[in-house]
Parts: structure tokens; C-alpha cells; sequence
């Protein structure tokens, strides 16, 4: 069985990626290297992110509008210049969140109920 981490960096934080790259670009008219530097990806990864290839799994925040609205907060955020080690803590809190709402349950089954308490801490 994978740890719950490594299923949170395959599934929720590329589909995290690819809202915040598109909101970047699409709503605050970055470039899609102004998007990379923003935070702290490639050009081509945007690129990707931009046309679903990476992080498609976009809807599964559409399901929760408190997650997306964290989202999109986080976006107005690092369109305002937030560092990167702050845009890792707001990922972390928006994964808490989804841990506590029971996103993490539904996305992955009942076995990962409290496991984000092990990397929370």
C-alpha cells in the first residue's frame, strides 16, 4: 500500500498545479513563464498543466466549494508575489482541510480516515 503522501503528490498536487497555473494565466494575465516563476515550476510544466496533460484531475476540488475557495485565495495570493515556502504551508493547510472534510476519504477510501495527522503534526 502506498502512503497517503505519495498518493496526495500523484493525485491532489498536480490537479492543485494545474488550477493555480490556469487561474494565473486565464484570471491575472501571467505568462506562462511569469505562472513558472511564480511558482517555482518550468515553463513547459504550465505549458502541460494549461492543456490538461498534467493535473487533470481539476474537479475534484469543483466538489467542495470551501476547497476551491482556498484555492483560489492561494491564487490571488501568489498572483500578489506569496514565496514559495508560504505557498507550501497554504498547500499544506488546504490538504487539512480536505483531510477534515473528508475529500481524502472519498478520493482514496475509508483505510486513509486521520492518516494526514502523521505528516499534520
Amino acid at each position: 500500500m502506498k502512503p497517503l503522501c505519495e498518493l496526495i503528490s500523484a493525485e491532489i498536487l498536480p490537479a492543485a498545479r494545474a488550477f493555480i497555473a490556469k487561474r494565473l494565466v486565464e484570471t491575472h494575465g501571467f505568462s506562462q513563464q511569469q505562472t513558472a516563476e511564480a511558482m517555482g515550476l518550468t515553463q513547459p510544466a504550465v505549458s502541460q498543466y494549461k492543456r490538461n496533460l498534467r493535473g487533470y484531475r481539476i474537479e475534484i476540488f469543483s466538489a467542495n466549494p470551501r476547497i476551491q475557495e482556498m484555492f483560489e485565495s492561494l491564487t490571488k495570493r501568489i498572483a500578489q508575489g506569496l514565496p514559495k515556502d508560504e505557498q507550501t504551508k497554504e498547500f499544506y493547510a488546504i490538504c487539512k482541510e480536505m483531510a477534515v472534510d473528508g475529500t481524502i476519504v472519498k478520493l482514496f477510501g475509508a483505510e486513509w480516515a486521520g492518516t494526514c495527522e502523521i505528516c499534520m503534526k
